[in-house]
């Protein structure tokens, strides 16, 4: 009996690391980005609209609201500004939050 209790526990702790695996995979997968896009939270900026950058030296984005995923990243303020700005400092929207 305990040594079929050793056994059961070894297999389902490989199971479950397989399935920690599989669950990975998924993640980092095409498929499931565009599904995070497909369903995430995106909104139309225009003219006289706020949006949020970071003041980082790689960041060239600006976005909808400072939740946004794609400023979780950011290791530098993080600071409100006018979408005119954000345009007249060459930023991209964000493919997260910006339509």
């Amino acid at each position: 009996m305990k040594q079929f209790l050793n056994y059961l526990a070894i297999g389902l702790g490989i199971g479950l690391w397989l399935f920690l695996i599989k669950c990975y995979d998924n993640r980092t997968s095409t498929n499931y980005r565009e599904q995070v896009l497909e369903h995430s939270d995106r909104y139309e900026i225009g003219e006289g609209d706020h949006v949020f950058i970071c003041n980082g030296t790689n960041s060239h984005a600006y976005h909808s609201y400072t939740e946004c995923g794609g400023l979780k990243s950011c290791r530098a303020t993080v600071e409100e500004v006018t979408f005119d700005w954000a345009e007249n400092d060459e930023r991209t929207p964000c493919h997260y939050c910006v339509k």
